[in-house]
């Protein structure tokens, strides 16, 4: 009996070794498809730096990257708001075209110039005759997965020149930024470069204001973990995410449960309008003109209800709710901050573009995932924002709404 355990155990051991090793061919093996057939440095060490940062990887605080510190805001200018950040230094520094390497080895091309913008090189000093605007949000804005010509601040000064050189487009976006990131990025660098309108999109990444307990089962932490880790897993899933009708994450979140406290989403949008009016203080204190863009975002779900982020019947819905599966809980993340930005637009006078109405019929043709644009989605919404701005820029009367100055 001992010997058909013993002999049963070394079985499994021994299918086990041989599925392991499997795999591990078949890891190496796109690894080196990558590093060689597409010329990505980084296939080959992919996933040391995910594994060597874990713990701050999992890490989910309201300022995250930089500690916040405010005075007294009484008679003080909004960039005097805070203390101990360093100025932008006036040097330009060697410009390089470079492929950036994502996860699975996908890449795409992009110009970081010397003012690490992903721009062409710009000077400091604004052309003149030309309008020149900036754009800032997060991976939105900076066009994560897509080349230069594909992005949103690239397709938009195109159409604005369509006719002639008259705009200067500032890439803006930042991957990953908050509304935290902005407004800080916004007195240490952007406002140097004295544009004549700011356009601000509510960027995605402000849910992360909201300390959440996701809730992840074992399979979601296992799926997380070779994502990161694993260029065949993690090239799969991104191409499976893809397809028109692919369901990205949802396979494996679908019924995972974000778990929060209501009022400190509460907390969160009121953090953002607080930014927001800053961030108009700032502007108007260096000439600049800000316009507010509401973001779209593709809802990974079978379900209609999650299509209208400016729905706020649904969102309203659901403020009293404390836990939400994934898309779900991003849905009303979203909705919340576009509907503040959308307030905060009427309340400050700003003109707001309803971008998160665009993509209300089958976005799935212009997402590559939940939040970034492929380029037909690029062309459209740049598109749309063209026409909103040349109506802006000829003076066509505004009408006040609930979503701001809509045109």
């Amino acid at each position: 009996m001992k010997q058909r355990k013993y002999t049963l155990g070394k079985s499994i051991l021994f299918s086990v070794i041989i599925v392991c090793v499997f795999f591990a061919a078949l890891e190496f093996t796109a690894r080196l498809y990558y590093f060689i057939k597409c010329g990505e440095k980084d296939a080959l060490t992919y996933g040391g730096k995910y594994i060597k940062n874990l713990n701050e990887l999992f890490l989910n605080s309201p300022y995250r990257q930089f500690n916040l510190r405010e005075k007294d805001e009484k008679n003080l200018k909004a960039e005097k708001l805070f203390v101990g950040r360093k100025k932008l230094k006036h040097t330009i520094t060697k410009s390089e075209s470079s492929r950036i390497t994502l996860e699975g080895g996908i890449g795409y091309r992009a110009y970081i110039n010397g003012y690490n913008y992903r721009n062409r090189d710009i000077t400091l000093e604004k052309p003149e005759g030309l309008i020149r605007i900036m754009i800032i949000g997060g991976s939105f804005v900076y066009g994560f997965m897509v080349d230069d010509d594909s992005t949103i601040p690239y397709l938009l000064e195109y159409e604005l020149n369509a006719d002639g050189l008259k705009y200067e487009v500032i890439n803006g976006g930042k991957c990953r930024a908050d509304i935290n990131d902005l407004f800080i990025d916004l007195i240490e660098k952007h406002k140097y470069f004295k544009p004549d309108y700011l356009i601000v999109f509510s960027n995605y990444n402000n849910h992360t204001m909201v300390s959440t307990d996701y809730g992840k089962s074992v399979l979601w932490h296992a799926a997380s973990f070779f994502y990161n880790t694993s260029v065949l897993y993690s090239s799969i899933y991104r191409k499976i995410s893809v397809l028109k009708y692919g369901k990205g994450q949802g396979f494996i979140l679908t019924g995972e449960k974000f778990k929060f406290d209501p009022q400190k989403v509460d907390s969160a949008v009121s953090i953002y309008n607080r930014r927001l009016e800053q961030l108009k203080i700032v502007c108007d204190e260096n000439g600049i003109k800000p316009i507010f863009g509401l973001q779209p975002i593709c809802i990974m779900s079978k379900s209609d209800m999650f299509k209208n982020t400016m729905s706020e019947s649904i969102i309203n819905s659901m403020r009293s709710k404390d836990a939400m599966e994934y898309w779900e809980f991003k849905y009303y993340m979203q909705g919340r901050f576009n509907l503040a930005m959308a307030d905060c637009g009427v309340k400050l006078n700003i003109p707001v573009f309803d971008g998160a109405t665009v993509f209300l019929d089958d976005p799935w043709k212009y997402f590559m995932d939940e939040i970034h644009l492929n380029r037909e989605g690029a062309v459209i919404f740049s598109n749309k924002l063209c026409d909103y701005l040349q109506a802006l820029f000829a003076g066509y009367p505004a009408v006040e709404s609930k979503k701001g100055l809509v045109l």
